[in-house]
């Protein structure tokens, strides 16, 4: 069993799954206001990890009463009475042994109830690199593919972090409908960002499905001098001295399109 220490403000208690954590999945189990959690990933499949978030309670065969002791006993190859004790031990990892056995019964909702956070490579060595010796300076924060949402005097813009810029529009909208589009056509795997007050990055969620619309938490557009909004100025006012007739993203938003831009939870 691993030393306990210290990481920002809660306490790591053990590390689960592989060494290289952000890069093959792993996890790790720390105690914070008194209680213990167990938060744990896969493999990422693209730019993004699934990250669940389970408590590990004191007795977890009466927090998980509705599942049957053979079917766990089953699942882990341990008799009743061991998982009975493995259920109350001060060990904190006997007791993940049994959490794990209700995950792979009853799926990960079943000890995750309110589902998944979404993060990206940056995000998650900012979160826990330093545990797993890694260097969180060494993640960029975004990459040249990721998009960016941003706020002028004469409308909204938004285009590629690499600079590639797609148009000024009027409305949040008309910009979410256009990278939509454009991911579409590309296929490109990015995240989207907003910038708000401070030059600080929002990160937005994106969803296979339809255009829903503006997200119903409303989203402050600063008017901050980031690098990235420097960069993009001078086209930016180009586009609006044309005067050019709406374009195809523009006339998306008209119509429904497939996918759903909405303020990330993390």
């Amino acid at each position: 069993m691993r030393r306990p220490r210290k990481h920002n403000d809660l306490t790591v208690l053990e590390l689960t799954g592989d060494a290289d954590a952000l890069t093959y999945g792993g996890g790790v189990v720390f105690r914070k206001e008194g209680d213990t959690f167990w938060q744990f990933w896969d493999q990422p499949t693209s730019k993004t990890f699934v990250v669940w978030t389970t408590r590990i309670g004191v007795n977890i065969l009466r927090d998980y009463k509705s599942v049957a002791r053979a079917e766990i006993s089953s699942a882990t190859g341990l008799p009743v009475d061991t998982l009975r004790t493995m259920s109350t031990s001060s060990r904190v990892m006997d007791r993940l042994t049994l959490i794990q056995a209700v995950s792979q019964l009853e799926g990960r909702s079943r000890i995750c109830p309110t589902g998944p956070e979404e993060l990206t490579t940056y995000e998650m060595a900012q979160r826990w690199g330093e545990v797993f010796e890694v260097d969180p300076s060494s993640y960029p924060k975004f990459d040249k593919e990721d998009y960016v949402i941003s706020e002028f005097e004469e409308g909204m813009a938004c285009g590629q972090v690499a600079g590639r810029f797609l148009g000024l529009y009027e409305t949040f909208e008309c910009c979410a409908a256009a990278i939509a589009e454009d991911i579409e056509a590309s296929g490109v795997v990015a995240n989207v960002y907003i910038e708000e007050d401070g030059g600080e990055m929002e990160k937005l969620e994106w969803s296979r499905g339809r255009w829903l619309g503006r997200s119903p938490v409303p989203i402050r557009m600063g008017f901050a001098k980031a690098t990235w909004r420097y960069r993009m100025r001078p086209y930016s006012r180009e586009a609006a001295k044309k005067g050019r007739r709406l374009d195809r993203a523009e006339r998306a938003v008209k119509r429904p399109i497939r996918g759903t831009l909405r303020k990330s939870r993390t």
